[in-house]
């Protein structure tokens, strides 16, 4: 979709001088705004101008400074809808059947309601300023599609009562810089997995894996700078990202101090494309004081042939402990499985397996190590382009190490996705 916002502004500039300038009393024949313009071109700027007064918009324009030094038919040259460098595009998901059913560690068979309701919401906002230079913004809605169950909580629902969260997804501008180099600073998502970095799972999957919507293992967002550039040795192409991150005020476990993270993302790709290989790695300080290190790592591969798409991904990380117990090194992976039966639909089969130890992180004593095992099927109907009606059943199985808490839950989600 494309927006034509050339009207507005006329209007928002003309408003301004309306309010901020005095009158005079110049004739509008004599502004010099409208010196070097046709006959036609002073005729469409008082058409345009509207109901105002034309003399008297003059004037004010007349006396704007600013305005002699942009190139006049330029300033108010309305252009089409289909030449806006404004664009608008969006992902939109929502669900019509979520259902949960499965036993804790008592032995009590729990389950939900049927639900239907909105997932998310999100909005591309986008604009090129210049040849080298444009903006992105992303204002997210979340609505959280159902209580994602977790060890140690009841069996529940989503919360009709809850009020939606809105928050960026992305805020940045993009520079292209020469020899192929590309540069981004703002509010990121840099690329550190596949499923999250690159949202791979929200076009696949209706839910995430445990292992991938997770601070701790495959998702990161943080402000900062990143630089992009596609590297060729002998036909072997590596796109390469080079990121400098500030930290977003995460808390622990974030980095959010007056150091930085630094993080390093290559995807090297063989055999036109149909094999690619992932690999992530960024270090920094956790704590506010700017004392504490941690690491991050992820590997990935994904390989095609014809209908068939196998991926998996590893993520582990390694945060120094600030008491006296051990460093965390919370760590799992992934493997999916998709077959394309027709261009219209897909099924896949997933598994991860995730494991947590937070011992004495978080204050001296605290937590006990837990693990989930999620197996995942799915079938996705292509309904239009850019639209996809997803069917997706999850087995999750979650325990504690003492046996203080366990999980075992069957989830089935219809829903649509919709690209636009």
């Amino acid at each position: 979709m494309r927006l034509n916002v050339s009207n507005v502004l006329l209007g928002m500039v003309c408003f301004a001088v309306l309010v901020c300038l005095p009158r005079t009393g110049m004739a509008a024949e004599d502004a010099d705004i409208l010196k070097g313009l046709s006959k036609q071109e002073k005729a469409d700027i008082l058409e345009r101008l509207g109901k105002l007064e034309k003399a008297d918009i003059l004037e004010r324009l007349s006396k704007l400074e600013d305005l002699g030094k942009l190139d006049k038919t330029g300033l108010f040259q309305v252009k089409d809808a289909d030449e806006s460098n404004i664009t608008i595009g969006g992902n939109f998901k929502f669900y019509l059947f979520d259902h949960s059913a499965g036993e804790t560690e008592t032995g009590e068979h729990q389950s939900t309601n049927v639900s239907a309701g909105i997932s998310s919401l999100t909005l591309y906002y986008s604009a090129e300023i210049s040849d080298n230079l444009s903006i992105m913004v992303a204002p997210e809605i979340l609505v959280h599609s159902g209580a994602t169950p977790r060890l140690g909580s009841p069996i529940e629902g989503p919360d009709p009562t809850e009020d939606p969260e809105i928050e960026f997804a992305e805020a940045h501008i993009t520079y292209m810089l020469p020899n192929g180099l590309q540069a981004k600073a703002g509010y990121l998502k840099p690329k550190f997995t596949w499923d999250y970095g690159y949202e791979r799972f929200w076009y696949e999957d209706y839910h995430a894996f445990y292992t991938t919507a997770n601070p701790w293992l495959g998702s990161m967002h943080d402000v900062g700078i990143e630089f992009y550039k596609s590297l060729e040795f002998s036909g072997v192409s590596v796109p390469t990202y080079l990121y400098l991150l500030n930290g977003h005020g995460t808390g622990v476990g974030g980095d959010n101090n007056e150091g930085s993270t630094i993080m390093l993302h290559v995807q090297p790709e063989f055999r036109e494309g149909r094999l690619k290989l992932l690999g992530s790695y960024a270090f920094g300080r956790w704590d506010v004081d700017n004392n504490y290190d941690y690491q991050r790592l992820a590997l990935g591969v994904e390989y095609k042939h014809q209908n068939f798409t196998l991926r998996t991904e590893y993520m582990a990380g390694i945060w120094e402990n600030r008491f006296a117990g051990e460093d965390v090194n919370p760590k799992g992976f992934y493997t999916k499985a998709f077959y394309q039966f027709n261009e219209g639909i897909q099924g896949f089969v997933g598994y991860s397996h995730m494991v947590h130890d937070f011992t004495g992180f978080f204050f001296v004593s605290s937590l006990v190590e837990e693990q989930y095992d999620t197996v995942s099927l799915g079938l996705n109907f292509k309904l239009a382009d850019g639209a996809t009606f997803m069917v997706n059943t999850q087995l999750i199985d979650g325990e504690r190490e003492d046996n203080s808490a366990e999980l075992d839950l069957v989830r089935l989600t219809m829903g649509v996705r919709v690209q636009f």
